[in-house]
């Protein structure tokens, strides 16, 4: 949903109800999960887990501006900038 339509940054948004359901939808069709879409049609996170991707050797992340900026996303973060993994510019 929209940042102005949900408490994005709680775990009472909701977010997790319809993360269950998509998830569930993608089972049905026969794969392990689901990409969450923000309101802007750009990938947020998976229906339990954060997104990260290498790309050329740097790790991206999508910003949390609408979607939790949980312990695990942030945690994964801290590791990798203190291994020397990212230099954090595309680690929100």
């Amino acid at each position: 949903p929209h940042p102005d339509t949900a408490p994005v940054k709680a775990k009472a948004a909701g977010l997790y109800m319809i993360c269950t359901l998509n998830k569930h939808a993608a089972e049905r069709k026969g794969y392990d999960d689901a990409l969450m879409l923000d309101w802007r049609g750009q990938v947020a996170e998976a229906t339990g887990a954060n997104i990260f991707f290498v790309i050329d050797g740097d790790i991206h992340t999508p910003t949390p501006d609408c979607f939790l900026d949980g312990i695990t996303r942030r945690t994964v973060i801290d590791l990798a900038r203190r291994r020397g993994v990212a230099d954090g510019g595309d680690l929100g």
